[in-house]
């Protein structure tokens, strides 16, 4: 995973602190986003819409994409999920958007670009259409298989909706669609690799 810049770093702990408060039952579950400029790593935004589904991009961002800039998104998911299909989707909508990052509470981190020329691709795989996605049935597809091992141990609830998006975006990667990074926190990564000792026995 590259070094955070200029305002990054700042703002990935401000992202990842609220997350962990969320866990901690201290904060309220919403979501924030913040916005940096591609070129400088100089903070356009940081905002919330008090949802605790997501945020969009709001009047500055939106604002600087109009005058030719291009952004870096960084926001925080309250739990351990990875890029969602609706995150890799706000990148194909917004092409000046380059690379959408996720900040989760333990520092669990994750970095979500597409590649140029796979846009088409990518929407074909996570757009919704009837309510469900292909993304959302390869999701589905970890969770009732390749981690029904997992479903009678109390110790590893909820712990295949957590890595479940994560193992889809392996898929993406591996496939040739997107860049896709990541960072695990102490205590994910030791959940992570109890499980898969358990998967793959």
């Amino acid at each position: 995973m590259r070094s955070y810049f200029g305002a990054e770093e700042a703002l990935s702990q401000q992202l990842s602190s609220y997350a962990k408060g969320v866990k901690e039952k201290i904060e309220r579950d919403i979501e924030y986003i913040a916005s940096v400029d591609a070129g400088s790593f100089e903070k356009i935004e940081y905002r919330t819409d008090g949802r605790p589904d997501g945020a969009d991009l709001g009047p500055d961002a939106k604002l600087h994409i109009q005058r030719g800039g291009k952004l870096i998104v960084h926001h925080n998911h309250n739990s351990l999920h990875s890029l969602s299909s609706v995150d890799w989707m706000a990148l194909v909508n917004e092409p000046n958007v380059i690379e959408n990052w996720v900040h989760c509470g333990d520092g669990t981190r994750y970095m979500g670009k597409i590649i140029e020329g796979k846009e088409s691709i990518v929407r074909y795989f996570c757009q919704k259409r009837n309510g469900q996605s292909r993304w959302g049935a390869r999701r589905n597809y970890h969770i009732l298989n390749s981690f029904s091992r997992l479903s009678s141990n109390r110790e590893f609830d909820g712990l295949p909706m957590d890595i479940s998006p994560h193992c889809v975006n392996i898929f993406m990667r591996d496939s040739g669609l997107v860049e896709y990074k990541y960072s695990f926190g102490v205590e994910f990564e030791i959940m992570v690799v109890k499980a898969m000792s358990i998967i793959n026995r």
